[in-house]
């Protein structure tokens, strides 16, 4: 995974976090609330190494990513829970 893939995705707060803020959902931008560069994972990645990653920094979804760098899906931490990976 290149720093240039992972430029081009970007992940969005978790609401609970914008509305703790008492940010106005009605009027502001996605761009106001996102964060930026966003966490990735490749897709062969291990689902240790996906806990790892959300433990590390605090975060609850990665964006998964295919050997090109483009998005192919959303990993949650349900997700894993629900497999009973972790």
């Amino acid at each position: 995974m290149g720093d240039k893939g992972r430029d081009r995705h970007r992940q969005v707060n978790d609401l609970r976090r914008v509305f703790d803020k008492q940010v106005d959902i009605h009027s502001t931008m996605i761009t106001e609330v996102m964060t930026a560069p966003c966490k990735t994972l490749g897709a062969k990645s291990l689902a240790v190494d996906a806990l790892s990653l959300m433990q590390s920094h605090k975060i609850t979804v990665l964006l998964v990513i295919d050997e090109q760098d483009n998005l192919i899906g959303v990993l949650h931490m349900h997700d894993l829970l629900r497999a009973r990976v972790v």
